[in-house]
């Protein structure tokens, strides 16, 4: 750490700093070797950016948060994350062109499936929930691009579709399996039903359009990493609004309850996920069979937490409205 100061030192004394490359200062900025963000660090970063044009500013730092933004190493994504933040709020006349871009960059952070069983976990839930709040606090075009890239109202299916099918399809076959109707909630649960409900004991089968061990293990890798995301971003959601912590509570309450109705969803699908995979009696199946158990007593815990924090509350306010209007009516209210 004292060595990357140093070096900023050293090109501040040299009359270098503005003129470095944005690359490079958010390269420092980032670094795997910082384990905070670093307020001096970003802000060589944001003068830099200011002291550009602002057309070719707001391209090179796009381009380059962008790579930092999509790096392997979580910690060096939660840093970009911080630094992206720090470069909207700061660099904002400048960076105005390119906004929606970082917005894209972070929701797809936002929205991606926490691997709880990782190395550095920590780390990547970081990143993930302060991508979410960026988004959540900079009005409704971030909004907007966070719930659509979380796809918040159209849960896509978790499991192929059988294999043999008939090659004529109805529209209403296409409008049912395509994910992106009114109903496409229930019909992805459905279809993790009808998949899983035939699975046999061999390990190999397939036959009959009926999933195989691959595509279980398959779906129920894909589950833990979406319903635990979408646990973690619950749990946060209740927490920020109940705390009074929340800069925009219309919308996070909103967007709260939708992801809520998923959760419910992966809660069924992981029932018939659990019955699919001991009917395999597959050796792998031990280790996935309890995680799936884990998954879903977390989010039985989450919901209850909403339910005591979120719904309770909202029906004792209405309740309590609802008695002071009966009650509260004074002689003015009275026929003359």
């Amino acid at each position: 750490m004292k060595s990357i100061k140093a070096h900023l030192q050293q090109r501040k004394a040299g009359g270098g700093l503005l003129g470095a490359e944005l690359a490079e200062l958010t390269k420092i900025a980032t670094s795997k070797k910082v384990p905070q963000p670093d307020d001096e660090l970003m802000a060589a970063v944001t003068n830099a950016v200011n002291s550009s044009s602002e057309s070719s500013g707001a391209v090179q730092m796009r381009d380059i948060l962008h790579k930092r933004l999509t790096a392997k190493n979580p910690h060096k994504v939660w840093l970009a994350t911080v630094l992206a933040d720090k470069v909207l709020k700061d660099c904002a006349d400048v960076i105005s062109p390119v906004r929606s871009d970082i917005f894209q960059d972070l929701a797809d952070i936002a929205g991606k499936p926490l691997d709880r069983y990782q190395e550095n976990f920590k780390d990547e839930q970081r990143a993930k929930m302060h991508a979410f709040d960026v988004l959540r606090n900079s009005g409704k075009q971030a909004q907007s691009i966070l719930r659509h890239t979380c796809k918040i109202g159209r849960m896509v299916s978790l499991t192929p579709m059988p294999e043999k099918k008939s090659r004529s399809r109805t529209k209403k076959d296409k409008d049912e399996g395509s994910g992106s109707g009114p109903d496409s909630r229930s019909n992805s649960a459905t279809n993790i039903r009808n998949d899983t409900a035939g699975a046999s004991s061999d390990p190999d089968s397939g036959k009959g359009g009926k999933m195989t061990w691959a595509q279980v293990k398959d779906a129920v890798t894909t589950s833990l990493g979406v319903a635990g995301s979408h646990t973690t971003m619950v749990q946060d959601l209740v927490l920020n609004i109940t705390s009074g912590k929340s800069a925009a509570p219309d919308f996070e309450r909103q967007f709260l309850a939708e992801l809520v109705e998923e959760v419910l969803s992966f809660r069924t699908a992981f029932q018939q996920l659990l019955a699919s995979m001991s009917s395999f009696k597959h050796e792998d199946g031990g280790p996935l069979i309890k995680q799936s158990l884990e998954a879903v007593d977390e989010m039985n815990n989450v919901l209850e937490l909403y339910q005591e924090q979120i719904v309770a509350p909202n029906k004792q306010e209405a309740a309590g409205a609802g008695s002071s209007t009966i009650g509260g009516a004074g002689p003015s209210s009275r026929p003359r």
